[in-house]
């Protein structure tokens, strides 16, 4: 919905004014209603011919009354002129926490289905989809355990790969006794968030991530003893 505001500059007295789109839907309620700008502000100072404006819109409806901002681009007629000679598309702000992966590198790169499996786990969470995102990060534990025994022993590739993750954890990790408990916690939690019935009521899904990234560091410790035996096995020059 076009509307005629005014727009002002950080540090000056000169305005302009122009017909801007603000949208109509609110995005706290998602609906439509003609939205109430009380003020604006550049990102620059008055000189720049191009330029960003931010308005402080709230929501009308009576049932929100919510506050945000819409923001545009605009260019000047000239650096000194209050005139707009133009207005861009509205800058979309999704106003998420973005979740980065802190794994090992290591870790990453060795196991690459895994890596792409907790990264968009981490995206459905910072996204507020805690119910998917736990499911997501269960299908990253099974990925990061079955591709590290296959890694560890690659004869036994095709019968880990049909094998429940449960008894991979009981029976091929047993050389590795804190890699396996840590595992087959994240596993128990992770069954929860897939399951009707949820067994563990103590623990949730920020157990899971705690557990999974502890697997994670002790597996990096292992793929980090193994690439400095095979450095120091190299004969000296």
């Amino acid at each position: 919905m076009k509307q005629t505001l005014t727009v002002r500059y950080p540090q000056s007295s000169q305005t302009s004014s122009d017909e801007f789109d603000i949208d109509e839907f609110c995005p706290h309620c998602g609906q439509p209603g003609s939205q109430i700008v009380f003020s604006s502000m550049t990102y620059d100072s008055f000189n720049n011919s191009e330029n960003t404006v931010a308005f402080l819109v709230q929501c009308p409806r009576s049932d929100c009354k919510k506050f945000h901002i819409q923001v545009f681009p605009f260019k000047k007629t000239s650096s000194s002129s209050t005139s707009i000679a133009e207005i861009g598309k509205k800058i979309t702000y999704t106003y998420k926490v973005k979740l980065v992966n802190n794994l090992p590198e290591i870790v990453n790169n060795t196991f690459p289905a895994f890596k792409t499996i907790y990264e968009q786990s981490l995206e459905a969470e910072a996204q507020g989809l805690d119910q998917i995102a736990g499911i997501g990060y269960r299908k990253a534990i099974e990925f990061l355990i079955k591709e590290y025994v296959i890694h560890k022993q690659p004869e036994n590739e095709d019968n880990v790969k049909s094998k429940f993750l449960g008894k991979v954890i009981d029976e091929n990790l047993s050389e590795f006794p804190k890699i396996q408990a840590l595992a087959k916690a994240a596993v128990w939690i992770g069954n929860d968030e897939t399951h009707f019935v949820r067994v563990h009521e103590d623990k949730n899904i920020h157990d899971m991530k705690e557990f999974l990234t502890a697997t994670a560091l002790f597996i990096s410790a292992e793929l980090k003893v193994e690439e400095a035996l095979e450095f120091t096995s190299r004969s000296k020059p």
